[in-house]
């Protein structure tokens, strides 16, 4: 940028000092400077790529793209830690679990359904058992589910009030119930012995 600005007032001045029968001449000299300077920079660009600058320095990256570059490597090498110490330590707990569960369930016909802990497990789950040849577990059912076990617990209050224990968000038990109809709060004994 500062080559192409010199050139400019350069260009200016030869074309002030020149008279009538000169101009042609300068004309040509202008345009040989201008290619020149085209050339110089089109072989600084090959020899000097993008995200260098002239003196073959890198440019700086903006801080908030080092942080972000920064907190991916982090991320990634916490996670290769994490796969390599799964990879060494063999099978955990749960996995030991599962697979004796399995072998239990087995010869019985009977298998293990995964239900995703998303706040409506409790009811998820006993809609799948209500509902095994379908193997349906709509939303609208788990809604129905956790609606039909609040009105339970609300119906019979005086069987339920001696378990409440009020929250931060429940502080009151018809607060806990409101909560629990229209939220996806998680289900507990409660609700437990409200489906049964």
């Amino acid at each position: 940028a500062r080559e192409k600005m010199e050139l400019k007032e350069r260009v200016k001045a030869m074309k002030r000092a020149a008279g009538k029968a000169e101009r042609a001449a300068v004309a040509a000299e202008i345009e040989q400077l201008e290619a020149d300077l085209r050339e110089r920079q089109a072989r600084e660009r090959d020899v000097h790529p993008s995200g260098s600058d002239v003196t073959g320095q890198r440019k700086p990256k903006p801080k908030s793209q080092q942080r972000r570059q920064k907190k991916q490597r982090e991320e990634a090498e916490r996670e290769a830690r994490m796969a390599e110490t799964r990879q060494t330590a063999g099978p955990d707990r749960r996995s030991e679990e599962d697979a004796a569960l399995r072998a239990q369930l087995e010869p019985l016909g009977l298998k293990v359904h995964e239900v995703a802990a998303d706040g409506h497990c409790l009811f998820r789950a006993v809609a799948c058992q209500l509902d095994l040849k379908n193997g349906s577990t709509d939303d609208s059912v788990v809604w129905d589910l956790r609606r039909r076990a609040v009105a339970h617990v609300r119906a019979h209050s005086a069987e339920f009030v001696p378990f409440f224990e009020p929250t931060d968000t429940s502080p009151t038990f018809e607060g806990y119930c409101a909560e629990m109809a229209s939220s996806a709060a998680w289900g507990g004994q409660m609700e437990i012995r409200a489906l049964s």
